[in-house]
């Protein structure tokens, strides 16, 4: 296979990955939120150059409530919330019933190690 087989196989799978991804929302749908700037990184750009850290949380805290939803890398979608009764409920009482980014849960075993099962 030449490098420029490779590379198209890479671009159309990624494509197809995001349409995939695109078509089969679930409930996420119906919460609001600002519109993605780009379909291969989502709003992780304008969070990673934003001048003050919480400008656009503040603003869209302002424009949209407690609870946003944001798109990650390849339209994957992101549920922000600000709302202490909501938190709550998520971290104390059901955490088991929502999933976490994959990002938080490495950086939490970075933190606090394996836990009792890998002992």
């Amino acid at each position: 296979m030449s490098a420029y087989a490779a590379v198209l196989l890479v671009l159309v799978s990624t494509i197809g990955v995001a349409i995939y991804r695109r078509m089969s929302r679930h409930s996420l749908n119906r919460i609001r939120g600002p519109p993605s700037p780009s379909l291969l990184f989502g709003h992780n750009l304008l969070l990673s150059h934003q001048d003050d850290v919480g400008d656009l949380e503040s603003q869209w805290i302002r424009q949209y409530g407690s609870a946003w939803r944001l798109m990650e890398c390849l339209g994957k979608d992101n549920l922000w919330l600000v709302d202490p009764k909501a938190l709550h409920h998520i971290f104390h009482k059901s955490g088991h019933k929502y999933s976490r980014r994959i990002d938080a849960r490495q950086i939490a075993r970075q933190l606090t190690g394996d836990g009792i099962l890998f002992a």
